[in-house]
């Protein structure tokens, strides 16, 4: 299958199943392989390339095609460059300038709200959850502080963070995956969910 031209961009605009499998197994690699090459991790690299595709399928179907069908490839990599450039400068955004993680906005609880049973438990829930959360890379770290303690929604997510809905998604879940995992090295997964089974009304 040739990866460009305009017969191939139409089958992406029809959205035929062959064609948007065959975009995202071709492209990914060479999007990864970019992403590796300046020095970032597997893990970042993966988020690039999902993140690259997806704003070049959007671009497609919202112009209705490109300028020279041809030149898909180096779209592609245009687009991927500026999605590494803004991903370096949000992940700076994490650091303080020791380069140590910036510290966390210290968020009350309203305590009015809750009887001290529970006033009780979520003091106990938060500091196991702290603990799992400072061992964390630093964008899983904001992003679930986003989420759960800022309380922001979908959208609100994807203007700060600038990403789309799709990729919020997937980094949401890689987020709360490495929560978990993390957990589970340190022996209190089983407490967590046991609390949460367990949380007072």
């Amino acid at each position: 299958m040739e990866y460009a031209g305009n017969d191939f961009i139409q089958r992406l605009l029809a959205e035929e199943s062959e064609a948007t499998k065959g975009f995202f197994g071709h492209y990914s690699v060479l999007v990864k392989a970019k992403a590796l090459a300046g020095g970032l991790s597997w893990e970042d690299a993966e988020e690039i390339s999902q993140e690259t595709l997806i704003r070049v399928l959007q671009a497609i179907k919202a112009n209705q095609g490109l300028d020279d069908p041809q030149k898909l490839g180096a779209f592609v990599h245009a687009t991927a460059r500026n999605v590494i450039a803004h991903y370096r400068r949000q992940g700076r955004k994490h650091f303080g300038p020791s380069g140590k993680p910036a510290a966390q906005p210290d968020v009350e609880a309203h305590s009015e709200d809750y009887s001290p049973e529970r006033q009780l438990w979520n003091g106990e829930f938060r500091q196991q959850c702290d603990r799992i959360l400072s061992l964390l890379r630093p964008r899983y770290r904001e992003f679930l502080s986003d989420c759960y303690v800022q309380g922001l929604d979908r959208k609100a997510l994807c203007l700060k963070w600038k990403i789309s809905a799709v990729n919020s998604r997937v980094l949401h879940h890689r987020a709360l995956k490495a929560f978990a995992r993390k957990a589970e090295q340190m022996g209190v997964l089983g407490d967590l969910l046991d609390m949460m089974r367990n949380r007072p009304d």
